[in-house]
């Protein structure tokens, strides 16, 4: 982030709100400078922002009341990518799901949609096959899950939508992945 510096020999105290919890940084007019303004880490996690002046001058600091920064909170994207194994002798194998997001904690409701025929599903139907699926991603930026496919004739699709009322967006892999 940048903004115009104040003139005078002044430093910057940044405080925000992430995924982390709170943090503050102090950045002087020559750290700012040289890194051409401030990165904060994670970026994209952060919720709220503010920005206060600190003064320096005669062996004592004196700090600005801090004004707030408007953050344009992202939508978190869940990217993901199935595994459908073949049928032997009738019987399936789960789906096995790997599910990425870099801005999503926690867990996910997901509902993946099956449904035969040529054509992809391109939103949940009343009269589609449907099964819950849900993903957590507390212990890091990549998650694993897996369901079991009803029976169904080749060929067939399985995709995966966010359940309704979810906070995030889901992107699909390559359309070749989703086809059974």
């Amino acid at each position: 982030m940048s903004w115009v510096w104040p003139h005078g020999d002044y430093a910057s105290r940044l405080t925000w709100q992430g995924a982390g919890g709170a943090q503050v940084t102090v950045v002087t007019r020559a750290e700012y400078r040289q890194s051409g303004g401030v990165r904060l880490p994670s970026a994209g996690s952060i919720r709220a922002l503010e920005v206060a002046t600190i003064a320096f001058g005669n062996g004592r600091e004196w700090t600005s009341a801090p004004v707030s920064i408007p953050v344009d909170v992202p939508t978190p994207v869940v990217s993901y990518q199935l595994h459908i194994p073949g049928s032997r002798f009738g019987k399936r194998k789960p789906v096995e799901v790997t599910a990425t997001s870099q801005s999503h904690s926690g867990p996910v409701s997901l509902v993946a949609v099956v449904r035969a025929g040529k054509i992809m599903p391109t939103r949940v139907e009343i009269d589609d096959v449907t099964v819950p699926l849900r993903l957590d991603f507390s212990s890091g930026s990549t998650t694993t899950g897996q369901f079991d496919l009803p029976k169904m004739p080749s060929p067939f699709w399985v995709r995966l939508f966010a359940a309704d009322g979810s906070d995030f967006k889901v992107q699909d892999p390559p359309t070749a992945m989703l086809k059974g």
